[in-house]
Formats: structure tokens, C-alpha cells, sequence
């Protein structure tokens, strides 16, 4: 009997150990554009994990994480942004629906 491959859900993590080397690597698998993404080693030039999915949401929410550190005051359409953008993130809406037989009593 062979299992019917499923894609991974949406932002599931992996983390791989080299057993010979010791070396790790990290990945996050992004449903929106179906492809696993690297998070190590990320620099200033290179996009953001997750970045595709709604990129004024993630500026919303960095800027509201760094606001206190400059002083400044962030409006309320941009911290309404960055909510909504969290919660596109933890609703997870690229993951494929899982429908189960429902058992009343």
C-alpha cells in the first residue's frame, strides 16, 4: 500500500544535522509559493522568508517591533496592518484544508 503524497503544511520547520560534520541547516516551508526557504545565513540583500506573502504587512511589523527604539509613533493603520499580517501568519491560509468525518452523539 503506498501512501499518497501530500505537500508539507504551511510553515512547517525543518532542521538538518549533518552527522559527520555537525552542521545544521534550517528551513521553513512557505505554502504560498510552495518551496521550502532557507532561514540561515540570511543577509542585508537577500528577501525575507515569508517575505512574498504580504510584503506591506511585514513592514508594518517590523516597524511597529522597532518603533520604540527611535522614539517614534506608529499610526493605527499600520499597527492594524501588522495584526493582520501576524494573524494571515499563525491562520496559516496557504496550508491545504483538512476535512474529517465529523461523529455526532
Amino acid at each position: 500500500m503506498a501512501w499518497p503524497e501530500t505537500p508539507p503544511r504551511d510553515l512547517s520547520p525543518v532542521v538538518i544535522i549533518d552527522a559527520f560534520t555537525a552542521q545544521t541547516s534550517s528551513w521553513i516551508y512557505d505554502g504560498s509559493v510552495k518551496q521550502w526557504q532557507s532561514i540561515d545565513g540570511l543577509g542585508l540583500d537577500d528577501p525575507a522568508p515569508l517575505s512574498f506573502r504580504d510584503s506591506q504587512g511585514l513592514q508594518a511589523l517590523l516597524a511597529v517591533r522597532i518603533a520604540d527604539q527611535f522614539g517614534g509613533d506608529v499610526p493605527a493603520a499600520t499597527v492594524a496592518m501588522a495584526g493582520q499580517f501576524l494573524q494571515s501568519l499563525t491562520a496559516r491560509f496557504s496550508s491545504p484544508a483538512t476535512v474529517s468525518a465529523g461523529v455526532f452523539m
